[in-house]
């Protein structure tokens, strides 16, 4: 049978890891948690979950952190998860990755989001978040996304829900939200930063605009939120990021 591993970044995440950790105890062969400075209990309640722990200093960049867990997992298979999420996993994983087609890079997994009234009516969508290890990296500061080594997009497939998807909590109260939220708008700053001096396709560079509105919003900065859209509508090939926008995007600031 093929390795499994499961892969958290933490941060001050204590209230939810224990949760996180013992869902995937008993199906996961290898669990790396990266903390990333944490100085409430996240560390200790890793450590005593008996998980491999990476202490390593952020870096204002969500996909460097990633690759660093899948630099200490050594499966051929890897789960990423955040610490928030309860894995419900099924009895048959491991056999239904030895069946997986050759062709196919990663899984998409059903996240169901709990329903607090936050999901902005989105009950559950889904994500590339298992995936072999030796054939994608991390990529993007903030609002990260898997790609194949050599920088393609990755072969993805849905996974059935019965063998593996995850509860997503969230967080639990509107300051919360608005802190990340800010957080993830400098990231997204940074990021089209760091595009723009790569040179990257016009395609992407509006991608990254549009995920700093949705950040801008999520943070309360509704003014300078608008002012990006709009800017973003002004560009020639802004495609689908054309249509008016009123109010912030459902699910804005939610990570």
């Amino acid at each position: 049978m093929p390795s499994l591993g499961a892969c958290l970044i933490v941060r001050d995440g204590a209230t939810a890891l224990r949760a996180c950790l013992a869902s995937l105890k008993g199906a996961i062969d290898v669990i790396v948690v990266v903390d990333t400075g944490s100085v409430d209990e996240s560390v200790a309640i890793a450590r005593h979950s008996g998980v491999r722990v990476v202490q390593w200093a952020w870096q204002d960049d969500f996909a460097a952190a990633w690759n660093v867990a899948l630099e200490h997992c050594r499966t051929e298979w890897v789960l990423s998860i955040d610490a928030d999420e309860i894995a419900a996993i099924g009895s048959g994983l491991h056999e239904r990755l030895a069946r997986a087609p050759e062709a196919v890079d990663a899984y998409a997994i059903e996240i169901e989001l709990d329903a607090d009234g936050r999901s902005g009516g989105i009950l559950w969508h889904r994500e590339a978040k298992l995936f072999r290890r030796q054939r994608v990296r991390w990529q993007g500061r903030v609002h990260e996304r898997l790609v194949r080594v050599n920088g393609a997009p990755p072969r993805v497939e849905p996974i059935e829900a019965r063998v593996i998807r995850l509860l997503h909590h969230g967080y639990g109260d509107d300051e919360t939200i608005r802190m990340k939220a800010a957080r993830n708008a400098r990231l997204a700053e940074l990021e089209i930063t760091d595009l723009r001096q790569r040179g990257t396709d016009a395609a992407g560079l509006l991608s990254a605009r549009f995920e700093l509105a949705r950040c801008q919003f999520g943070a309360g900065s509704n003014d300078a939120a608008r002012a990006s859209f709009e800017a973003i509508t002004k560009e020639r090939d802004a495609g689908p990021y054309r249509e008016p926008c009123s109010q912030p995007p459902r699910g804005s600031g939610s990570r």
